[in-house]
């Protein structure tokens, strides 16, 4: 019998492939071991299988990756885990049990929502960046006012070198804000010269609220960073931030070594 146009059509007598057939003389041909040269038959093809399953997942069970409870879709993509989800997987963001909710989820762990963490840098254009650095040249003098009560008050030599460190760096700042506003606008800003200073109670004020300028100032220069397009002055604030960091340790020490109480 070698029609097999109808294949795989199995007659209901023919009994399952194997010795026992050519045994019982039916004269059949072993179905698991017929020819392929057929037209209706295709390499590999075995009868009694449910082929249609093979469609589901074209590749996927002959390289025996399938794995229970995982659907066609999920194997298609060649590297799914049980919990993840395709579409971040395709992005090869995700991690066992992680959605795109869930990672939204985790991004507001801090506080900030997705959008003012994306929105963070946006926000800052850049008449506010050079509103800052006015603020920040204009307020020069005034700074120098107090840098020299603290000098004059300062109780040992470790602290003038320390605030005259401090100082010299505040004077370069006030420069390369200077430039970086002119490189702006073309205009240059000059501090000014009428202001009131208020001097501190004690010495151990006067480092207190030295401490706290520096943080503030640290938080508006981060804005001013932000606006910043060109890489010099993307540089020039990054050095002006770390030496404000700096400065905040050193007043930290300062307040230490003179036993101020808060």
């Amino acid at each position: 019998m070698h029609n097999y146009v109808n294949w795989p059509y199995v007659s209901s007598n023919m009994m399952a492939p194997g010795p026992s057939n050519k045994n019982q003389g039916s004269g059949m041909t072993n179905p698991w071991t017929m020819q392929t040269n057929s037209p209706d038959i295709q390499p590999g093809y075995t009868p009694h299988i449910n082929h249609d399953e093979d469609e589901k997942a074209p590749g996927m069970m002959q390289q025996g990756m399938m794995q229970s409870g995982m659907g066609s879709d999920m194997m298609q993509q060649g590297m799914m885990q049980p919990g993840m989800c395709p579409d971040m997987m395709q992005q090869g963001m995700m991690q066992p049990g992680m959605c795109p909710d869930k990672m939204q989820q985790d991004m507001m762990n801090c506080g900030m929502s997705p959008d003012m963490m994306q929105q963070d840098k946006m926000d800052v254009d850049m008449s506010e960046a050079l509103e800052l650095i006015q603020q920040a040249i204009k307020g020069e003098i005034h700074d120098k006012l107090f840098y020299q009560y603290l000098l004059d008050n300062a109780p040992a030599m470790l602290d003038k070198e320390i605030i005259t460190e401090i100082r010299d760096n505040e004077i370069k700042h006030a420069k390369m804000f200077r430039q970086i506003y002119f490189e702006h606008t073309g205009k240059t800003v000059k501090p000014d010269e009428n202001v009131t200073f208020e001097k501190p109670k004690t010495y151990c004020d006067g480092l207190r609220g030295a401490l706290m300028g520096e943080t503030n100032a640290v938080k508006k220069y981060r804005r001013i960073l932000a606006a910043m397009k060109n890489r010099k002055h993307i540089n020039m604030m990054v050095e002006i931030i770390t030496d404000e960091l700096r400065h905040a340790s050193l007043y930290n020490l300062l307040i230490h070594n003179n036993d101020c109480k808060y």
